[in-house]
């Protein structure tokens, strides 16, 4: 299910690909994606498990381990050990994350 929201906040600079300190960024919205009871018994964890959830926002994909963005989503989604997933499943203006 999707949920749209307008959440701004400043990136950290933490990041490694580049992403200053300071850029502001909003989250447009975010989907998560769970797991059904076919892949709870054939991955091994609970039938309702976070499986994945996109992050919408107005930004570069280079906010990708930014702290701040990390926190940021935390936030919004309410998923307390909300991650980034790897590198190469982030895009512009969408973010990966598990």
């Amino acid at each position: 299910m999707q949920t749209k929201t307008n959440y701004t906040f400043a990136t950290s600079g933490t990041g490694l690909w580049g992403c200053e300190a300071e850029r502001t960024v909003t989250i447009t919205g975010f989907t998560v994606a769970r797991v059904d009871a076919e892949e709870a018994e054939s991955w091994g964890v609970a039938e309702g498990s976070v499986a994945h959830v996109s992050v919408e926002h107005d930004s570069t994909w280079d906010v990708y381990t930014d702290d701040g963005f990390e926190k940021a989503a935390r936030a919004v989604t309410g998923i307390a050990d909300l991650c980034f997933t790897e590198q190469g499943m982030q895009e512009d203006g969408l973010a990966s994350m598990e």
